[in-house]
C-alpha cells in the first residue's frame, strides 16, 4: 500500500466559529467548509499553550510545552528534541515547511528537510519573552478597538507562502520524482518519497475584512435588513 502524501495548512489565533463549517450565518468559507465534509471535523479540540510559541513548539512535539521548557515567545526548542518532522523524515518523506513557525534561534528547521520561506526576523530572536505590565498588555491589545479597515501588514507574507507552496504542489505533480533521488538514499527502495507540506497562513479573511464587519451586518440582519452575504473565498 503506497503511503499518502501530506498537507498541512494551519492559520494563526483564528476562532474557529468564523467559518461557514462551524455555523456562522454571514461568513462564507467554501473550500474549508468542503474539507471539513469530506473529512473531519473537530468540535472539542484544544490548543495546549496561550501563547504562540509554546503552543506551535507542543504541536510540533506532540508534548506539553512544560515537557520541552518552552514558557514564551522568547523561547527556543533545543534541537535535541524530536518533532513530527524528524520521524516522517526518517520514515523517508521529503518534508518541507513554508511560512510562519515561529521557530525562535538559530535552528530553522527541527527535522524538516527544507523550508522554502522563512519565518520574519521578528519572530525569530531569542530571549524576546512578554512584558507583563499592565501598560504593555493594553498596548498589545489595542490592534482590537483600532485596527481599522485596510490591508493588513502580514498580506504580502501570506501571498509569498502560499505561492511558493502552489508552486511546489504543481511542481510535484507534475515530476513527482524530481530532485528527490538525490536528497534519499531510501529513494531507490521507495521509488520516489511521499512529501509533507506544512503552511502557515496568517490571515484568513481577504484585505479589508474585518470583524466589526461582521458586527455591524449582523445588526443590520436582526433589524429586518437582508444584507447580501460576504467572505473569504476559502
Amino acid at each position: 500500500m503506497s503511503r499518502p502524501n501530506i498537507l498541512l495548512i494551519m492559520s494563526d489565533e483564528h476562532d474557529p466559529a468564523v467559518t461557514g463549517c462551524y455555523g456562522h450565518p454571514l461568513v462564507q468559507t467554501p473550500n474549508l467548509d468542503r474539507l471539513a465534509a469530506e473529512g473531519v471535523l473537530f468540535e472539542n479540540a484544544y490548543c495546549n499553550n496561550p501563547i504562540c510559541v509554546p503552543s506551535r513548539m507542543s504541536f510540533l512535539t506532540g508534548r506539553y510545552a512544560s515537557d520541552v521548557n518552552v514558557f514564551d515567545n522568547g523561547s527556543p526548542l533545543a534541537s535535541e528534541i524530536p518533532t513530527f518532522a524528524h520521524y516522517l523524515e526518517a520514515a523517508g518523506y521529503d518534508t518541507n515547511l513554508c511560512g510562519r513557525m515561529h521557530m525562535v534561534g538559530p535552528d530553522r528547521l527541527h527535522g524538516f528537510g527544507r523550508r522554502l520561506f522563512d519565518d520574519m526576523n521578528d519572530w525569530v530572536r531569542l530571549g524576546k519573552g512578554p512584558i507583563r505590565t499592565a501598560e504593555a498588555r493594553r498596548s498589545s491589545n489595542s490592534h482590537v478597538t483600532e485596527c481599522g479597515p485596510g490591508p493588513p501588514s502580514w498580506l504580502d507574507y501570506d501571498r509569498t507562502a502560499t505561492d511558493l507552496s502552489q508552486r511546489f504542489l504543481h511542481d510535484r505533480a507534475a515530476n513527482p520524482t524530481a530532485n528527490v533521488a538525490l536528497e534519499s538514499s531510501r529513494a531507490n527502495e521507495l521509488g520516489y518519497r511521499p512529501f509533507s507540506l506544512r503552511e502557515q497562513l496568517q490571515e484568513l479573511l481577504p484585505a479589508g475584512w474585518r470583524m466589526h464587519q461582521v458586527v455591524e451586518q449582523e445588526t443590520e440582519s436582526e433589524s429586518g435588513a437582508h444584507p447580501e452575504r460576504k467572505g473569504a473565498n476559502l
